[in-house]
């Protein structure tokens, strides 16, 4: 393919007016210095980042964009160039997103990036010598549509939601139903879904933990008044839905994970967990999560520690 010329009528003035007007009024504020003939390669770059931290946090997290177009380079930002690759101003976003403390939408980024250049499709300036070479813009383009795919790349709510079912499929399936039983339930679904490939072994013991801490909350849910809206003919599928058949069935059974301490209780950013309200333990603010997904940090005051309700 041939470079995308979308942009030849338009002015850089025009550009330049386009790409301040899309600037959010609140968020982390990052500079970036816009050298020669580089705005649209920027806009393209821009668009991808955009499209990762609204996935990544839901929408409720937004970068505040302040470009420059003279001056020294900048140490803090991003530095574009007629002559920058836009395979590495992608990966330098990665860099950023994680100086921002956005790990979950630094993790996303680098995954599609792995994904989209598996694929063969290949910026016009990354110097390789097989797949198919493209435009800096539709290869950002293609970039941002798989990111913003909601069939696409969900993959670590797949593999807690697979492993929930594997526990309450081996749980059902045991002879006995005792505590001990279900610690047991536990490893095998993890050590049979870590043999059939769908996650490594440092990964599942990982998820593990999460489901074990995820148990543990709904387990305290129950028990705090909140079973009806716990009920499993209420919940539909997921991990949330699994572990509410075993309590409701077993609970006494699964004291093992109702007894964790109270510090498993707290959900932390990074960790992923099934449906229900997470409230900020710094300022109260509320997220709700209709399906599992990995935690962000609070999008009003960026702490990282939140108590689940349902």
């Amino acid at each position: 393919m041939t470079a995308d010329n979308h942009n030849t009528d338009e002015t850089k003035e025009d550009m330049m007016k386009k790409a301040e007007s899309s600037q959010a009024s609140d968020g982390d504020s990052v500079t970036v210095l816009v050298k020669g003939d580089s705005l649209e390669l920027w806009q393209a770059v821009q668009g991808v980042v955009d499209a990762t931290v609204a996935k990544a946090y839901d929408g409720e997290c937004v970068i505040q964009w302040q470009l420059q177009t003279e001056g020294d380079d900048i140490t803090s930002g991003l530095n574009i160039q007629a002559q920058s690759s836009v395979f590495s101003l992608l990966v330098s976003a990665t860099v950023l997103l994680r100086q921002l403390d956005k790990d979950e939408a630094a993790d996303l980024l680098h995954l599609n990036l792995n994904q989209i250049l598996q694929s063969g499709e290949l910026p016009e300036d990354t110097p390789l010598i097989a797949g198919e070479k493209v435009s800096n813009h539709d290869f950002c383009q293609a970039l941002s549509d798989q990111i913003q795919d909601e069939s696409l790349f969900d993959v670590d709510a797949e593999q807690y939601d697979a492993l929930a079912d594997k526990f309450h499929e081996e749980f059902e399936n045991a002879a006995e139903n005792t505590s001990e039983i279900a610690k047991k339930a536990m490893d095998k679904a993890r050590k049979k879904l870590t043999e059939a490939g769908q996650f490594t072994e440092e990964k599942g013991e990982k998820l593990k933990e999460f489901l074990e801490n995820d148990l543990a909350r709904v387990a305290q849910g129950i028990s705090k008044g909140a079973k009806e809206k716990l009920n499993p003919s209420r919940l539909g599928t997921g991990a949330l839905a699994s572990m509410s058949k075993l309590l409701h069935k077993t609970s006494e059974a699964l004291s093992h994970f109702a007894e964790k301490a109270d510090s498993s209780l707290t959900c932390k950013s990074g960790e992923i967990t099934s449906a229900g309200k997470l409230v900020c333990k710094a300022c109260g603010h509320a997220m709700n999560f209709k399906k599992t997904g990995r935690i962000p940090p609070c999008p009003k005051c960026h702490k990282t520690e939140f108590t689940k309700d349902y």
